[in-house]
């Protein structure tokens, strides 16, 4: 899957300019800013709550850090601006610290996005009976980056685990059997490889939760699929060469590695180089270099590899050379 695609799937209100990502809104539990923090010393930070819930004998607490900006002018008081500069979550038990993160950004509540509703504030993903607190940082920036953190309200408080997701946010999905959720997140080791942003190709991963090992870990179950049909096969190969991109600019396009990655990391790594040599341009040149740059050093750059080297019966060898980077 590709940016472009990716984000018309399931991210609503946004929208792609050049290679800027305008990110959608996200709401945070009952936050509010005080009227008084208007008032504190410009040469301070300002912490204001945001948001206070007790949750069985835990707290959660989500606190802003605001500053006030010298060079702007609130119209409506006269003075600063106030900013915030950064968020943080705290958990405590009976008063005791247990666990604490801090982000430019952090949510607990994101909004729905287009055919994907994230769990509820509280909720259970792991599969238990006890609350669970999903918080979603984000820190800054045009499309990067995404980090959720897990933690469980149970007896004993544990943090289940911190996943980096890159340039795109998570989507907990129920995918198995189990009650547990998994994560479907994107490797992102792809990002502006032979192409801009918005056309680079983000293969899936399924991330699932590991009771055993206390954290989530990929899911070769859940990643592997049956081998797609001849006859559909040789209709997206055909798709590929015919793209303009080959005449236009002596390129290949990024839906040739988009479904070469996707055959790879569904398990299905021996159609990859046939399918290359199917959708291949002969009137460009440069086929075995590509293959080389994209199978043996970038895709060994991800840090997905180990698993995806085993779900394809290889061995994990380190990438060939230094990598070329974006181009």
């Amino acid at each position: 899957m590709n940016v472009r695609s990716l984000m018309g799937r399931f991210l609503s209100g946004s929208a792609l300019a050049g290679n800027a990502l305008i990110l959608p809104v996200l709401f945070v539990v009952g936050a509010t800013i005080p009227l008084e923090a208007q008032d504190h010393p410009e040469s301070k930070d300002v912490v204001v709550p945001e948001g206070h819930w007790r949750i069985g004998s835990y707290d959660v607490r989500l606190v802003g850090t605001y500053f006030h900006a010298k060079n702007t002018i609130d119209p409506s008081t006269g003075k600063p601006e106030l900013m915030r500069s950064d968020h943080q979550l705290q958990i405590l038990r009976d008063g005791v610290p247990l666990g604490q993160i801090k982000d430019y950004r952090l949510f607990l509540s994101p909004a729905p996005r287009k055919n994907y509703m994230p769990p509820p504030f509280r909720a259970n993903v792991i599969g238990t009976a006890t609350p669970n607190i999903v918080a979603y940082g984000w820190s800054g920036g045009a499309h990067c980056c995404f980090t959720t953190h897990v933690f469980d309200l149970g007896d004993p408080f544990r943090k289940i685990d911190t996943i980096d997701t890159g340039d795109y946010e998570p989507r907990f999905l129920q995918l198995d059997d189990d009650p547990a959720l998994e994560i479907k997140v994107y490797d992102t080791i792809y990002g502006y490889w032979r192409t801009g942003f918005s056309d680079s190709v983000a293969p899936e991963v399924v991330l699932k939760f590991d009771a055993g090992k206390n954290r989530y870990a990929f899911s070769p179950a859940l990643m592997r699929r049956p081998p797609p049909a001849e006859t559909e096969l040789q209709g997206q190969a055909d798709a590929v060469r015919a793209l303009p991109l080959w005449t236009k600019y002596q390129r290949p396009p990024p839906k040739l590695w988009e479904v070469m990655l996707d055959l790879i990391y569904a398990g299905n790594y021996p159609l990859a180089r046939p399918f290359l040599d199917r959708a291949w341009n002969d009137a460009v040149p440069g086929k075995e270099e590509f293959w080389d740059e994209l199978i043996k050093c970038q895709m060994r750059e991800s840090r997905f590899w180990p698993d995806i080297a085993a779900l394809n019966g290889l061995v994990a060898a380190k990438p060939e050379g230094k990598c070329p980077g974006p181009q």
